[in-house]
C-alpha cells in the first residue's frame, strides 16, 4: 500500500503478529527517494507497534487505541528546483484524488491515537550533482488523534501513511525554519 500511495520502493526488514495478545509490530520500514534525488532512503522507521482486541478484527472497521511509530529518519534534498517531498506527495495528491476512500477489499482503522517519537530530519541541497549544504531537525514527539474517525468509515493503511508524513513535514515547515534550508521548508 505505501508503494502504491507514494509511488516509490517501500521495504521492511521485519515484522511480528501475536494472535493471541493482539499485538503487531514492524521493523526496518525504508522509502525510497524518487529517482533524482540518492540512494538513501526517503525515510526509514525503526519500529511500529500497536495493540488490539484480536475480535476487532472481524468488523469492518478496526479500532486501535493507539499506533506507536519510533525511530524515524527522513532525508529532505532538493535538487533541480524541487524536493523529494514534493515529489512523494504529489503522488500522494494523486493516490488520494483516485477515490481511495471509496476503494473495496481493503481493511479500514480508526486510530485514536498515533504517537510518534525519536524523528531527525536530514535536509540537503543538490547543486549541480552535488550535495550542498545540510542541517537536522530532531522532532522528539508528535500526536495525532482520531485518525480515520471523521466520518467512522475508518481510513486504508496507505492512507494512514499519508497521514503521518503530511503531519511530520508539517512540523519540519513550522519548526525547521532558520535551521533548514529555506528551499525544503518553503515547499
Amino acid at each position: 500500500g505505501g508503494w502504491w500511495a507514494r509511488g516509490v520502493e517501500t521495504t521492511g526488514d521485519a515484522t511480528g503478529v501475536g494472535l493471541l495478545g493482539g499485538t503487531f509490530d514492524a521493523e526496518g520500514l525504508r522509502v525510497a527517494n524518487p529517482e533524482g534525488f540518492g540512494s538513501e532512503p526517503f525515510l526509514s522507521v525503526g519500529r511500529i507497534g500497536t495493540v488490539l482486541t484480536v475480535g476487532s478484527l472481524f468488523k469492518d472497521v478496526v479500532e486501535l487505541p493507539k499506533l506507536e511509530i519510533s525511530g524515524i529518519r527522513l532525508g529532505l534534498v532538493h535538487s533541480d528546483g524541487k524536493t523529494n517531498a514534493g515529489v512523494i506527495t504529489d503522488n500522494l495528491k494523486r493516490f488520494e484524488s483516485e477515490g481511495s476512500r471509496d476503494a473495496e477489499g481493503g481493511k479500514r482503522f480508526i486510530i485514536r491515537e498515533v504517537v510518534v517519537t525519536d524523528t531527525v530530519v536530514s535536509a540537503k541541497l543538490g547543486l549541480l550533482g552535488a550535495t550542498g549544504p545540510g542541517a537536522s531537525l530532531t522532532i522528539p514527539e508528535l500526536r495525532l488523534r482520531d485518525v480515520g474517525a471523521e466520518d467512522n468509515k475508518g481510513v486504508l493503511l496507505a492512507e494512514v501513511t499519508s497521514v503521518v508524513l503530511k503531519a511530520l513535514l508539517g512540523e519540519v515547515a513550522q519548526k525547521g525554519g532558520g535551521i533548514l534550508p529555506g528551499e525544503i521548508t518553503n515547499e
